[in-house]
Formats: C-alpha cells, sequence, structure tokens
C-alpha cells in the first residue's frame, strides 16, 4: 500500500463496534494507507450499537443508526459521545408523535468523499436536519444545509465535567427537540 499525507479525524461512534471499525477506516481506505486518529472517551457512554453487522457502516463516514418508523420529518446527526443525546432526542420526538431518525457520523470527511448519490443515500430527505456537536458548526452545513438546525457550541474556553458543560452549552436533547419542532412549525 502507498502511503497518503492526510490526517483522517474520528469521532467515534458510542461504543465498541464502532472503534474497532473506525480504527479499520483509518489503516485502510482504498488501498491508500492513511494516518489517523482515534478520539476515546473517559466518559460512561452507553452501547448504542448492540448488533455485529457483517459490513462496515463505519466505512462511510456515517450510517443510519435509528431508522425512522415512516417518512423522516427530522434527522439528527452526530459523532462520538453526542450520538446519545441524538438517540434520546429521537425518542423524545417519536413521544410526540414526530417521525425522526438517527444517523451516527464518525468521520464527516468520509461522508463527504462519497459520490452525491451515495451522500444522499445517507443523509436522507427528512425536511429538518439537525446536528449534534459539541464543538462549532464548521463542517456540518454540508450535511444540515444552511437553514439546517445546530446544536452545539459557538466559542470555547470553559473547563467542567462533560454534563454540566452541554447543559451550559444547550448542547441537551430537549434543545434539539425544541430546535426542531419549532423548524417543523415554520
Amino acid at each position: 500500500m502507498k502511503q497518503k499525507e492526510s490526517f483522517k479525524p474520528y469521532k467515534l461512534p458510542s461504543g465498541g463496534w464502532g472503534s474497532v471499525r473506525s480504527l479499520g477506516n483509518i489503516l485502510r481506505r482504498e488501498g491508500v494507507l492513511l494516518s489517523g486518529s482515534l478520539a476515546l472517551t473517559r466518559q460512561n457512554l452507553p452501547q448504542l450499537r448492540t448488533v455485529a453487522r457483517s459490513d462496515n457502516p463505519c466505512s462511510s463516514g456515517a450510517y443510519e443508526l435509528v431508522p425512522a418508523q415512516g417518512d423522516a420529518k427530522v434527522s439528527i446527526f452526530a459523532s462520538g459521545s453526542e450520538v446519545e443525546i441524538a438517540v434520546a432526542a429521537q425518542k423524545q420526538l417519536t413521544e410526540k408523535g414526530i417521525v425522526a431518525r438517527v444517523v451516527s457520523v464518525p468521520s464527516l470527511e468520509l461522508l463527504l468523499s462519497l459520490d452525491d448519490a451515495k451522500q444522499r443515500a445517507i443523509i436522507g430527505n427528512a425536511p429538518v436536519k439537525v446536528a449534534i456537536e459539541a464543538a462549532v458548526r464548521w463542517g456540518w452545513d454540508a450535511v444540515i444545509g444552511h437553514d439546517g438546525v445546530f446544536i452545539g457550541m459557538h466559542g470555547f474556553g470553559a473547563s467542567a465535567p462533560a454534563k454540566d458543560l452541554f447543559k451550559h452549552f444547550g448542547i441537551t436533547a430537549e434543545a434539539a427537540v425544541a430546535a426542531a419542532m419549532k423548524r417543523l412549525a415554520s
């Protein structure tokens, strides 16, 4: 294999399966050896993907973790520890009668490297798209559009336990639900 001078950041899906599959993506993509890193956490996160699949859904950079039960009105995109928040938001929307789905995005760069048809198949056509990221909006507009809902940070500098910071910056399932419902009503 030849080596490519490119750094591939991965925010891992919650749990071990995604970590193992993402490591394979970092080491090998289409016959090219990639450099990269795994961003792991000490947070006590649930194992959200509990079934081993024969394919590697992380290899596309994103995959549907929680499918919609019908035509999705809301698609929620998240990576790393924020996937837990996205799943909670999807459950809350479902309880309110709003059909929603969750897409885990371990590598935004890999997702955006796919051809347009494959990207559209993963992103879907829900009228409301929400990205949840414990960082800034940079890069997410390619997925959610310029009019998409972004639940995340607009600045840096705070230091505290993750749950406290998420609440402080409004990175919560409740914030995602409120924003999605507001967008649906407009």
